[in-house]
């Protein structure tokens, strides 16, 4: 008996030191960085923003491949399934934390299944609204529901899409009643709000919807950070009115679940490094980002935290995209 058990030991003991003289090693050929979009547009281009700082840091390069569809989970997925050597990584977008409880045959727990690694940058969310004298404001917008309930209508991208999950949010908060009018893209959605079709849009920062409010046919009401955006300088907060809202968009870098911390810490120092040059910082906000680090345990916390919001309002709201 007492030989097996030190026999366990002794192999115990040499899975650590190859574990170890592995990530100590790492990395010693090119990393996979899957991406839940496609090519082009503001992820892309922010991510790509990084690569010759991150091949300065790491030694290797970090090659995208580009894997969209299912809202990200095909990612996720890919991410999950990679072996856990820190050499296949995923982009994790905030608008992907709720979707398995949306998409009812997903068979992935984000926050159980991947290992947090960095978050990267976030950006707001903007409330875009037609140029109705009583919608120039989030006050207005506010006040014109509670004086005809339903009536006021938004667009989304989709059942479970973030300005969907967002713009309850804000009724539920606020005490009123919106009427949700879902497209497939966020480009639909412009088109339907400029076209008059419906009252306003909880979306993204784009440039299309900001070069819009600059023609006056559109306005940017508010933001969903707790703070103005310097990407959009005068335009308030929604916790201006409703303390406490703070929801942006984000996104950061996860990997397979049991990749070894001393790897998790490397890449995360190796973003970090990426994201302190300050010329990053003023690229990053022409596509409405900027710059925001936060390391792997911080990272679980920010989706733990989103996951206690969304998780009982899609239960109450039986929000399906099935």
């Amino acid at each position: 008996m007492r030989y097996g058990t030190l026999a366990r030991t002794l192999a115990g003991a040499l899975l650590c030191a190859v574990a170890h003289t592995a990530a100590a090693a790492y990395p010693e050929r090119p990393i996979r960085l899957v991406m839940p979009v496609a090519p082009s547009g503001a992820l892309d281009a922010t991510i790509r923003l990084l690569e010759n700082s991150l091949r300065k840091t790491l030694g290797q390069p970090v090659i995208v491949d580009y894997k969209p569809g299912a809202a990200g989970m095909i990612t996720a997925q890919a991410v999950q399934n990679a072996p856990a050597d820190g050499y296949t990584i995923g982009l994790l977008i905030s608008s992907m934390v709720p979707t398995p409880l949306i998409q009812k045959t997903s068979r992935i727990d984000l926050i159980k299944d991947l290992a947090p690694v960095c978050r990267v940058a976030i950006g707001p969310m903007v409330i875009f609204t037609r140029p109705d004298p009583e919608l120039r404001t989030l006050d207005g917008l506010l006040a014109a529901a509670r004086k005809h309930p339903d009536r006021l209508t938004y667009a989304s991208n989709g059942i479970g899409s973030q300005g969907h999950l967002l713009t309850e949010r804000l009724a539920q908060q606020a005490g009123v009643k919106f009427t949700h009018v879902p497209y497939k893209t966020n480009a639909q959605s412009l088109s339907a709000l400029l076209a008059g079709d419906i009252h306003f849009t909880f979306t993204s920062f784009s440039e299309p919807a900001i070069q819009a409010v600059a023609a006056g046919k559109l306005h940017a009401i508010a933001v969903s950070t707790k703070d103005p955006s310097p990407a959009l300088p005068g335009v308030p907060p929604v916790a201006s009115l409703i303390p406490g809202f703070d929801l942006p968009v984000w996104y950061g870098i996860v990997a397979p679940r049991e990749t070894p911390p001393a790897i998790v810490s490397r890449l995360s120092d190796a973003f970090r490094t990426a994201l302190s040059d300050p010329e990053i910082g003023r690229r990053y906000l022409a596509y409405g980002y900027v710059p925001a680090h936060v390391g792997p345990a911080e990272l679980g916390v920010v989706m733990g935290e989103e996951m206690s919001i969304w998780e009982p309002m899609i239960k109450a709201g039986g929000f399906s995209a099935e």
